[in-house]
């Protein structure tokens, strides 16, 4: 699948997350976008979210949702975990 990362979630790989945990983000998510549906570690599901997932890396969250139609990934956020769950 291919892995798509919306502006504000890549603006915040950039910007507000450490380098090293924001490579981390981008190296798991290239992995899970291989095999989308496998266990992946510290990935759960969003509920209420249709194929709606986040992954966990230390205090930080990034919400992603799974298009299977059109075979992509699309991150739609990245932020701390007191403010990613504010829009659910």
């Amino acid at each position: 699948m291919d892995l798509l990362i919306e502006l504000a979630a890549a603006k915040a790989l950039r910007k507000k997350i450490p380098g090293k945990t924001a490579k981390e983000f981008i190296k798991r998510l290239e992995a899970i976008a291989d095999d989308p549906f496998s266990g992946h570690r510290n990935v759960e599901t969003i509920k209420g979210v249709k194929n709606g997932f986040r992954l966990r890396i230390g205090d930080w969250r990034a919400v992603y949702h799974v298009d299977v139609e059109s075979q992509k990934i699309v991150v739609t956020d990245v932020k701390s975990r007191g403010d990613i769950y504010k829009r659910f």
